[in-house]
């Protein structure tokens, strides 16, 4: 592989060879110094080399399990850094949100191979579950498909690693009320209604709350009134999008445990009370 990505076609054809296997997956400490360069396409507008590219051999190498537990530690450290998951956090409307949310896949990619091998401690979960919550506390950047660099979707890529830490082994109540108020600052914070299903995300961590046991739907219920109660405070339209979103949220909630015939009939009562359904 180019040593940078200056050369985008050079390196685009490298990681398509890749992807195709049509070149042997390095080894070793190869292996590990290619996939530290291949994270650095994350910082590319160009969303095919990101996306398609940079993005599918990095899951590919993790979920065929190319790399070491000691190699995933390294790269789940560097995906934590300053470099890749909190560059430049805290700045909007500029190409550096796609270093931020490609990272959170590459945390999501790491967190569900750990459940199949079981390498990380319960140290290393509650350092990731708190770097995550710093991030969604300070990303200001929430676009969904920017049409001048193809997918940003911050929130929706977050959320699939939220969905990884809900589900853990290591998870519990109180790590889940923890992503809950993560996800309520992202619906806080948004600027209108989420376009990009972005609410469809986080509602697949909240029903991997609840369907792996550590969160009841009465306790879900709750949340959610509460945080309903929080916004009815506010003015109207000051409210509007911040409501609209919980409803979406709530909604793709109950659906998605409904169509799954995983809904108690006392439990599908205690959603339908919910003004957060059926309210702006």
């Amino acid at each position: 592989m180019p040593s940078t990505i200056s050369n985008t076609t050079e390196t685009k054809k490298w990681l398509q060879q890749w992807l195709d296997g049509g070149i042997p997956t390095p080894e070793g400490d190869e292996l590990l110094e290619a996939a530290l360069r291949v994270l650095t396409c994350f910082h590319s507008t160009d969303a095919e080399l990101r996306d398609n590219l940079a993005y599918s051999v990095m899951a590919k190498w993790i979920s065929s399990s190319q790399f070491t537990h000691d190699q995933l530690h390294t790269i789940l450290e560097q995906a934590l850094s300053s470099q890749m998951l909190h560059y430049r956090i805290g700045e909007s409307n500029t190409p550096s949100v796609l270093m931020r949310s490609f990272s959170s896949l590459i945390i999501a990619s790491i967190l569900y191979q750990d459940q199949q091998e079981q390498f990380l401690s319960e140290e290393t979960y509650s350092k990731v579950l708190n770097a995550l919550l710093t991030y969604a506390e300070r990303e200001m950047d929430l676009r969904g498909y920017v049409v001048e660099f193809g997918w940003a979707h911050s929130v929706a890529h977050v959320a699939d690693a939220f969905d990884e830490l809900a589900y853990h082994r290591f998870s519990s109540y109180d790590v889940c009320q923890q992503i809950w108020q993560a996800f309520c600052q992202f619906i806080r914070r948004a600027e209108g209604v989420f376009g990009y299903e972005e609410d469809e995300r986080m509602a697949v961590a909240i029903r991997s709350m609840i369907t792996h046991q550590h969160v009841s739907v009465a306790q879900f219920c709750t949340w959610v009134e509460d945080t309903k109660e929080q916004f009815s405070q506010e003015a109207y339209m000051e409210r509007y999008a911040k409501s609209v979103n919980l409803k979406h949220v709530v909604r793709s909630v109950y659906v998605g445990l409904k169509l799954n015939g995983q809904l108690q009939e006392e439990e599908e009562q205690r959603f339908l009370q919910l003004k957060a359904l059926r309210e702006k």
